[in-house]
């Protein structure tokens, strides 16, 4: 049962990713063409703030995706008796079985909600720990898409991950309406060096095949 101080802390974090999300314009045109037939894969859910969003908005079929253990229960409750919105307690990647989670380097372990963001199955990531990490399971990106004739938004954000998934949703886009994802690498922005080339190759790769702000779209 979660407690007291959880669920507060949930209402705040909604209120504020509503607030984000509402003055997004990209974002609101985006899931503007959405409705109760759509389908939608929530890759990196956490705690379900986007999927609620566009729940609200378009009440579409969504399949969120959250490997986090603590993440996932609130998701989970969060959309318990809603049956368009299904729950799954995975990663997701290019390859499926068991792996390692690795938590933020502030994380005192699973159940510290301060630090419920930014983990990854890449312990080369800014800001995760090196060695605190728990067991879970991950999905191969393939058997997720392959149930679905046609999708109409993937929503990504899965801390640096994006780059194992990527290729394969490039190769699946004639099913895929469009893809709204988290890079990290930006150099730029001077962090995550680890991931520099893999955004390089990635947005030279959109760039070149006309898909990059057509077919997909940068979550910042």
């Amino acid at each position: 049962m979660l407690n007291a101080s959880l669920l507060y802390k949930l209402m705040i974090s909604n209120s504020t990713a509503y607030q984000d999300l509402i003055i997004n314009n990209k974002f609101i045109e985006l899931i503007e063409g959405l409705n109760q037939n759509s389908v939608v894969l929530d890759i990196g859910a956490n705690i379900g703030n986007i999927s609620n969003f566009i729940f609200e908005k378009k009440q579409p079929y969504i399949y969120a995706f959250e490997p986090n253990k603590l993440c996932f229960e609130i998701l989970a409750r969060r959309f318990i008796d809603c049956e368009k919105v299904k729950t799954f307690n995975l990663a997701v990647s290019n390859y499926s079985g068991p792996t390692k989670l690795y938590l933020h380097e502030k994380s005192t372990g699973i159940s510290d909600f301060n630090y419920i963001e930014s983990s990854s199955l890449n312990n080369n990531k800014d800001n995760v720990s090196k060695t605190n990490s728990v067991e879970i399971k991950v999905e191969h990106i393939l058997n997720i898409v392959s149930k679905f004739s046609n999708i109409d938004l993937i929503k990504i954000d899965v801390e640096g991950s994006e780059y194992e998934i990527m290729p394969y949703l490039i190769e699946q886009r004639s099913k895929i309406k469009c893809v709204l994802c988290e890079l990290h690498g930006d150099p730029r922005k001077n962090k995550n060096k680890e991931f520099f080339s893999s955004y390089k190759n990635l947005l030279e790769n959109l760039k070149e095949t006309n898909l990059y702000n057509n077919w997909f779209y940068e979550w910042y």
